[in-house]
């Protein structure tokens, strides 16, 4: 089943390479691959961490 949920993918959590933020583009872009992350593209990501009592869910990218 596909579910839609909206959330953050916070930038620490991109480990696979190191992102530099374009200001004019406003994307990040890997230093190595060149792999561009943009505000409301859609990415699979892992639940990495829920807190309920903070109503909190942590998302991590699929690499």
């Amino acid at each position: 089943n596909d579910f839609l949920i909206e959330g953050l993918v916070h930038v620490t959590s991109l480990t696979q390479d190191y992102f530099i933020f374009d200001k004019i583009r406003k994307v990040l872009i890997g230093e190595k691959t060149n792999k561009i992350f943009k505000i409301g593209a859609q990415i699979e990501i892992v639940i990495s961490d829920v807190d309920v009592a903070a109503q909190k869910i942590s998302f991590t990218p699929i690499k």
